[in-house]
């Protein structure tokens, strides 16, 4: 499958990571190296984790077909990190 073009997705609601990357191969690291060398790169993980959370919604709910899987694929690891990372936390403070 050849790349996706660079620049403004036709889509549009998510970052062009998602257009110029090959759906197996989403990565959180590799979406916020993307991320880092755009203009409106905040230095926050926790807002540019919310853009990714928000950006793999709606990949989810109006991306092509490709695209939805592998955005299932990586919002599936990324709860499940959330969830063992609250635990964590949670049982860590005598929950």
């Amino acid at each position: 499958m050849p790349k996706r073009k660079s620049g403004k997705s036709k889509y549009r609601s998510w970052s062009a990571y998602f257009d110029e990357t090959q759906p197996e191969d989403y990565q959180f690291l590799g979406f916020y190296e993307h991320r880092s060398r755009q203009t409106d790169f905040v230095s926050s993980f926790q807002k540019e984790s919310h853009k990714l959370k928000k950006d793999l919604s709606e990949l989810i709910k109006s991306g092509p077909d490709e695209m939805k899987e592998g955005a299932r694929r990586l919002e599936n690891i990324r709860r499940v990190r959330t969830l063992s990372n609250f635990c964590h936390c949670f049982f860590a403070l005598g929950g």
